[in-house]
């Protein structure tokens, strides 16, 4: 853990952050998910080094991303957070909420439960697509999806999930986004 010990502990002014991969540019990472990262960090032993929660990246790790930012977040590690989407077997980059709906408006109810007020930020790269084009779309999605958010029954949702009702805890995202 010198790796992340010595220049956290060269720099006690400076805050570092670890954004987490499970693969690309190598095939495996040692730091591929959030659970590790947040150990290496523990070892390590420094306060000054935390974790960017990226959505896609906790796809790739097989998490869900709403459970990594809570866990990251009640660990005081939360630095920033990113939101692009992907298929989860690689770092896609996609406009957001592509290929994920409902795990992106899970995640930023999950950004409004922890009370995070710095900006969520974009970490996409069109790697076919004009990139104005792609990154508007993912800015017109954040906003439709925050739209969404703001119409969910979160009284509803919490008792739906309190009886373990995925269906009507799905019923209940389906009619904020205006699905009958």
């Amino acid at each position: 853990m010198t790796a992340i010990r010595d220049p956290a502990s060269a720099h006690p002014d400076v805050q570092f952050a670890i954004e987490y991969k499970a693969k690309e540019p190598r095939v495996r990472i040692t730091l591929a998910d959030a659970a590790r990262t947040l150990l290496a960090i523990d070892e390590a032993g420094v306060d000054n080094v935390g974790i960017v929660l990226d959505f896609g990246h906790s796809l790739l790790a097989g998490e869900t991303p709403a459970e990594a930012l809570q866990l990251v977040h009640r660990r005081g590690k939360l630095v920033s957070v990113e939101l692009n989407d992907s298929w989860r077997g690689w770092d896609d980059d996609l406009p957001v909420a592509s290929v994920h709906l409902f795990e992106t408006i899970e995640f930023l109810l999950a950004v409004r439960r922890i009370g995070w007020t710095e900006p969520v930020l974009l970490d996409q790269f069109a790697f076919r697509e004009d990139p104005v084009r792609a990154l508007s779309a993912s800015i017109t999605a954040i906003r439709r999806l925050e739209e969404v958010c703001d119409r969910i029954d979160l009284d509803e949702l919490r008792a739906a999930q309190d009886r373990q009702d995925a269906l009507a805890a799905q019923e209940v995202l389906w009619s904020a986004i205006g699905a009958r």
